[in-house]
């Protein structure tokens, strides 16, 4: 199987299914965003993937992958050692990583990407910069789903990175003194795994052991902030 991008394996599969874009995207979404993801003008949300999986029942979110992220040896190996250095707390090495892979041309779309603007989102952090902190954040957020606001969290599903990144700018609004709004995030994100990630039908893009320490981290600083649930 080779495809330019993953309209056109969405494209085949509706066609294969005898469906016309108004007929798949019926309860889903609009026939105007089935044209724009088969022309690859527009990659789905994980929310959309989701709904797409069960109207086909088959789970899209292995084939959609292929395309969003650089499945590359160097791509593999840059993630798990930005995530590692993020998971040890050293920003001088997270920085280092950040600088060296961000000129790789596998670094330069979808999820290996988004890995590149975390990081910087941190090194950000670290410097007390929260607002340029916020800013790699939406960066990184749109990637996955362009249409990505603070008041349209609910509205989605996210991957690994994705529900990292928006947990990020709670971090970074609690710093800033805006507790409405970090709380805000953190419930909205509680309500996105409760809603469409644990009790999913299909797994969600890599979203398993994950989810549910997220999940657990969620709560832990909801209760540490006083917030009721």
């Amino acid at each position: 199987m080779s495809y330019e991008h993953f309209g056109i394996f969405l494209r085949e599969l509706r066609e294969s299914r005898s469906l016309t874009r108004e007929q798949l995207a019926k309860g889903i979404c609009t026939p105007k965003q089935i044209y724009r993801i088969e022309k690859g003008e527009f990659e789905p949300s994980l929310y959309l993937l989701n709904q797409l999986s069960i109207k086909f029942n088959m789970d899209l979110n292995e084939y959609f992958k292929m395309y969003f992220s650089v499945n590359t040896v160097i791509g593999y190996e840059g993630i798990q050692a930005i995530n590692n250095a993020i998971s040890l707390g050293d920003r001088e090495l997270l920085k280092n990583l950040v600088e060296k892979y961000e000129k790789h041309k596998d670094f330069t779309k979808g999820e290996n990407l988004q890995h590149i603007l975390y990081g910087k989102a941190i090194c950000a952090a670290y410097e007390k910069n929260y607002m340029n902190s916020l800013n790699y954040c939406l960066k990184g957020i749109m990637i996955e789903e362009p249409s990505f606001t603070l008041d349209s969290i609910t509205k989605s599903t996210y991957s690994n990175v994705g529900l990292s990144i928006i947990n990020f700018m709670s971090t970074n609004y609690m710093s800033l003194k805006r507790e409405d709004i970090a709380n805000k995030i953190l419930l909205d994100l509680l309500y996105v795994l409760e809603t469409n990630i644990l009790p999913s039908p299909y797994p969600m893009y890599q979203a398993s052991q994950f989810a549910k320490k997220f999940y657990q981290s969620i709560l832990a600083n909801l209760s540490y902030f006083g917030v009721s649930i």
